[in-house]
Formats: structure tokens, C-alpha cells, sequence
């Protein structure tokens, strides 16, 4: 399985707020086809990729490593932790 993202935007804005029209849809499937009919059946995207016959701008990652926020930190503090016994041992030569 992989991890797709897709970034949909609607062609008009709506208003003066940031972003709008914008939706962000995340899916794990086997390959791009099957992530993007997940996508169409997710929004009710029509078989031309269209949101209630409107044209939206779909862009899509396929994201190879996917760390969660927890696993994130955790590599930094090791990170860290590496760089300050790295600076100690330089210190001490």
C-alpha cells in the first residue's frame, strides 16, 4: 500500500478567506488508480473528475515516507542526542 494526498481546488473563490475552495484528501491504496477511485468516491467526483459539473484542479503526491508526529519526535531528540555526544567527544580530543 501507498500513501496518496490529493489537493483539490475549486477554479472560483468564494471570498476574501484564505484557501477557500480548497479540500486536502488522504488515502492508502495499491496503486494511483485505485487512490484516485477512492478519491472520486469519497468527494462524488463524476467519471471526468468534475465536482457537481464544475472543473476543479486536482494535484496529487504520492508520499514515499510517511513518519507520524510521534515518530518524528522522537528522531530528533535521537538526533539530538547524537549531536551533543558528537560536540562532547570533538570537545575532548
Amino acid at each position: 500500500m501507498k500513501k496518496y494526498l490529493f489537493v483539490l481546488r475549486q477554479d472560483e473563490g468564494c471570498d476574501y478567506t484564505i484557501e477557500c475552495g480548497t479540500a486536502v484528501f488522504e488515502t492508502d491504496a495499491e496503486n494511483i488508480v485505485k487512490a484516485y477511485k477512492d478519491l472520486q468516491e469519497n468527494y462524488g467526483l463524476d467519471e471526468n473528475m468534475n465536482y457537481h459539473e464544475e472543473e476543479i484542479e486536482i494535484e496529487v503526491y504520492e508520499i514515499d515516507n510517511y513518519i507520524s508526529k510521534s515518530e518524528l519526535r522522537q528522531e530528533l531528540e535521537e538526533f539530538n542526542e547524537y549531536l551533543k555526544l558528537k560536540n562532547k567527544f570533538e570537545e575532548d580530543l
